[in-house]
């Protein structure tokens, strides 16, 4: 009898918390498309690791941040466009909060928290011709994290490797162009008869 109460009270407890609704990241119907050109999983060490200035304005915003989720999509070409679009027609927000709608230098930043929950936040900040998606978990103080962004973020070599990976990008681009010239080229060489 002693150990009946225990185990009824905790099948109470498991069954109450499994009615609990679970947020979904809206993100990853995007990720599985592969428009993306950057994406990111950030936990509490990575973030720490992302804070190489070692910064105190930005271990205020993301002390309580259990884990984070950057895409980036740059909507250089109209399929990545009309994907993205697709995407957002998608989304139902509607038992979500909008907790912040700006346009801060040419960028639109719109930040929603669902109702049921206050440590979760989706923002998307979409300019002409990029869109970045964030999913955080966990807990931000918005008007530090506006303070932030308006005084600049120091990421060190972090924002270094961001420049680098679009510049390798490129050069990849610009190597695959010449090997498909050259093995026109060479094709056409191949067909020609001997003189």
């Amino acid at each position: 009898m002693k150990l009946l109460l225990p185990i009824i009270l905790l099948i109470v407890m498991v069954s109450l918390s499994a009615c609990q609704k679970d947020i979904e990241n809206p993100m990853e119907n995007i990720e599985r498309k592969k428009i993306h050109s950057l994406s990111l999983h950030l936990y509490p060490s990575t973030i720490r690791m992302v804070n190489i200035a070692n910064d105190p304005n930005f271990y205020e915003v993301t002390k309580n941040v259990k884990k984070a989720h950057y895409l980036q999509i740059s909507l250089d070409t109209p399929e990545k466009a009309a994907a993205f679009a697709d995407w957002q027609k998608e989304q139902d927000l509607s038992g979500w909060h909008e907790l912040l709608s700006a346009r801060m230098n040419g960028t639109m930043v719109k930040v929603y928290s669902p109702e049921s929950k206050d440590d979760v936040m989706f923002a998307t900040l979409k300019s002409d011709d990029r869109v970045n998606l964030v999913w955080i978990d966990g807990k931000v103080d918005l008007a530090k994290a506006t303070k932030l962004i308006e005084t600049g973020i120091d990421l060190g070599p972090v924002t270094d490797y961001l420049s680098d990976k679009k510049e390798t990008e490129e050069r990849r681009e610009k190597m695959k162009s010449l090997r498909k010239q050259m093995e026109e080229e060479d094709s056409v060489t191949k067909i020609q008869p001997e003189k």
